[in-house]
């Protein structure tokens, strides 16, 4: 891949050690009433996949869970909206809080093929969501930048 744009030098350090993993399973993206935030509290004890988020705004909450530990959970929601058919693609590298566009490489990148994603970030890594019918493109994409900036000489 020739890379489409350049992208700074501490950039592509970065994207050359990175690693994709794709977390097993599917997962769903949730939304609930705010009035069920203290029952979610109580339920994600028995969250068992090694991946769930959930994100509280002002308006509502957000949550990201495996379709089997939602299985266990969700039958307590009854005010849900649900998008199903989710993977998650974890980007393998500690990236600097302070570091300016790893996201939006990844982000124009999927974009450019027409990939969709969400993100999820925590204080390490980042968590990319993709539809399962595009999750080959993106590890297809993704790698192909990682293997890019491996081959650059960095001066």
């Amino acid at each position: 891949m020739k890379l489409p744009y350049h992208i700074p030098k501490d950039l592509l350090s970065i994207f050359s050690k990175t690693k994709l993993n794709v977390q097993p399973g599917e997962y769903l993206i949730v939304r609930l009433p705010l009035k069920y935030g203290v029952m979610l509290r109580e339920l994600s004890k028995f969250v068992r996949e090694p991946f769930f988020n959930y994100t509280v705004e002002p308006q509502e909450i957000t949550l990201v869970v495996h379709e089997r530990d939602w299985s266990n959970i969700g039958r307590d929601f009854i005010e849900t909206q649900i998008e199903h058919g989710y993977n998650i693609i974890t980007m393998d590298v500690t990236v600097d809080l302070n570091v300016i566009g790893y996201l939006a490489v990844i982000s124009r990148l999927l974009a450019d093929v027409g990939v969709p994603i969400m993100v999820v970030s925590g204080h390490r890594t980042d968590h990319i969501l993709i539809k399962k019918y595009d999750l080959q493109k993106a590890i297809f994409v993704l790698q192909d930048l990682i293997n890019s900036c491996k081959n650059i000489v960095i001066v």
